[in-house]
């Protein structure tokens, strides 16, 4: 990836692909060539959505957001994050998984549930080398009550169509109306770092998993960069290969499957 990094000090639990600064607040979705697919069967998405969702499963889904912190309006259907596998919720979304899992470049995979008046608050995620989609389900209004900033812009969902952003912008959403807002999100790979899609979704495990013991002990955050990168390589490494026995044998780690 040739993204040229502006900041020379920064933490090096961020320091996963330099962030460039200077993409738009969203992406054009023309250039993305997922779109096609996800438009085209976004009415297949929802039905399993709203059998998972009637059958009462929903309610033991996480209410933490990407970021860990505890959030009661969001509702989080995780099926696949950096490439680790949630099995035994995907088997409730089998034509989800199918249509999905066929395209190479897919690295997360979640539904997400945004109840009335909830505001989620500004956050960011752990790289630029991939492009977040949002596939809207149920829209039950548009801006200003319901939508999407990243950095100082904002947007509207609306049902059967994508809007996409590079995750590593800022932003923050919101759903003021009477009903759920429900979207798809999937986030894929940038075309110019397909070749290290491994390596991508390692690093930020490593990432998420420092980060939270920053949390405990500020103290890393006083690790060089230089080691901080080696570290970040190397639990990536073993988490990767973790993942990889873990798809291959089709189990599932209570730690993680908490999600």
């Amino acid at each position: 990836m040739n993204l040229q990094n502006k900041e020379n000090k920064r933490h090096f639990y961020n320091a996963l692909f330099p962030y460039c600064y200077e993409q738009p607040c969203f992406v054009n979705t023309s250039i993305i060539k997922q779109k096609e697919i996800l438009e085209k069967n976004w009415e297949v998405f929802l039905n399993e959505f709203l059998a998972y969702h009637q059958s009462g499963l929903s309610s033991k889904d996480s209410m933490r957001t990407g970021r860990g912190y505890y959030e009661p309006g969001l509702k989080t259907i995780t099926l696949l994050t950096n490439m680790y596998r949630y099995h035994k919720r995907c088997r409730y979304f089998p034509k989800t998984m199918e249509i999905l899992e066929s395209i190479p470049e897919l690295s997360l995979l979640t539904i997400n549930v945004l109840h009335p008046n909830t505001y989620i608050k500004s956050h960011y995620g752990e790289t630029d080398a991939t492009y977040r989609c949002h596939i809207g389900l149920i829209i039950p209004a548009g801006l200003p009550e319901c939508g999407i900033r990243v950095c100082h812009e904002e947007r509207e969902w609306e049902e059967g169509k994508m809007l996409a952003f590079i995750d590593g912008n800022r932003h923050k959403v919101w759903n003021g109306s009477k009903g759920d807002r429900v979207v798809l999100i999937a986030d894929f790979i940038r075309p110019d770092a397909k070749e290290s899609k491994w390596v991508i979704c390692g690093k930020i495990w490593a990432s998420l998993i420092l980060s939270g013991l920053i949390v405990k002990w500020p103290i890393i955050k006083c690790t060089p960069l230089f080691w901080g990168e080696k570290i970040l390589a190397g639990i990536g490494f073993t988490i990767i290969c973790g993942i990889k026995i873990q798809r291959f044998f089709n189990f599932e780690v209570p730690l993680i499957s908490r999600n």
